[in-house]
């Protein structure tokens, strides 16, 4: 083969326009499950949001009283008093006019564009902050140098160490469970997971929901029998497990990227909700020379109506 001599040819070409589509693909994850199941609580009102709970008493096989049985009254214990402290949770980016102006690919303005993908990047921290597994998940006052957190999921699920499949210290990220330390420790079991369960139960929790990273999704839906691998039409098959139902509870088994590969979660979603101080919105700035400055935020903590209602585990898987 030859070219056709003296042919004009692209390699030559100074004039040909660049082939860039208009579709910009984004194929990092948006979802944040927990933060979307959860209900609104109460509007925080304060940088330091508190809530009440209650506990009915043991009940009483021998509550048999005498005919004409003088009054008698029995002591009382006050309810429970929780507080969480309030989280601000920022984005900040600026473009200059320049970039906003000039023609581009894929999007009509760059303030735009990057404001749509601060909020869904905004979302994600949220998920992030109610899974974090550090020295951070116990929350704190802050101070002028230091933000406020909230105390999240993992810190309060923590306050209750028998509903926990693990032993250590709250809120240090090191966690220890029988045959490991660590989050390097023994490969949880159907009996261990069923037995936490049965404590949260037996404290008057209802569970609904596992949230698990990908790893945890795998091993809980290997203690599926037989029957989770059959022919579900024509050239496929089924092996998943997406609702585990044991002798306490049901649950839907949800998959979290923001959940740490070694710790599940069950949760009793409707024990758990968010308080908004400052709702999600643009901080308005003032423009800053030939550039335009954004910042969004939100002022938020969590509920956490009653942490005897859930627990969590810790595996080596």
């Amino acid at each position: 083969m030859a070219l056709v001599t003296n042919a004009f040819h692209a390699f030559q070409a100074t004039g040909n326009r660049e082939d860039l589509t208009n579709l910009l693909s984004i194929i990092t994850p948006k979802e944040a499950p927990l933060y979307d199941a959860m209900g609104a609580g109460a509007p925080a009102k304060g940088t330091y949001h508190e809530w009440q709970c209650d506990v009915l008493p043991a009940a009483n096989a021998d509550n048999a009283a005498l005919e004409g049985d003088t009054y008698s009254a029995a002591a009382l214990t006050p309810s429970l008093r929780y507080g969480n402290y309030v989280q601000i949770s920022t984005k900040q980016f600026g473009v200059t006019e320049i970039q906003e102006v000039v023609a581009k690919a894929g999007r009509v303005s760059e303030v735009g564009y990057q404001k749509a993908n601060a909020l869904a990047s905004l979302k994600r921290d949220f998920e992030a902050i109610l899974f974090n597994y550090g020295s951070a998940s116990t929350g704190g006052a802050g101070s002028t140098t230091v933000g406020r957190r909230l105390k999240n999921v993992h810190g309060w699920i923590l306050q209750v160490t028998a509903n926990t499949g693990y032993s250590g210290t709250v809120g240090t990220g090191n966690f220890a469970i029988s045959g490991g330390s660590g989050l390097t420790g023994t490969t949880i079991t159907e009996a261990v997971f069923n037995q936490i369960m049965q404590n949260i139960w037996d404290g008057g929790g209802r569970p609904n929901a596992c949230y698990v990273n990908g790893s945890l999704k795998r091993l809980v839906s290997g203690w599926g029998t037989s029957t989770s691998r059959v022919w579900a039409g024509e050239k496929k098959v089924t092996n998943v497990v997406d609702v585990y139902e044991g002798d306490f509870a049901t649950l839907e088994l949800k998959k979290d990227r923001h959940c740490a590969s070694s710790i599940g979660y069950l949760l009793d979603e409707a024990l758990w909700k968010k308080s908004i101080l400052l709702p999600v919105g643009e901080v308005d700035i003032g423009k800053t020379g030939m550039a335009t400055p954004v910042m969004i935020r939100q002022a938020w903590t969590i509920e956490a109506r009653n942490p005897s209602g859930s627990g969590l585990f810790i595996s080596g898987a």
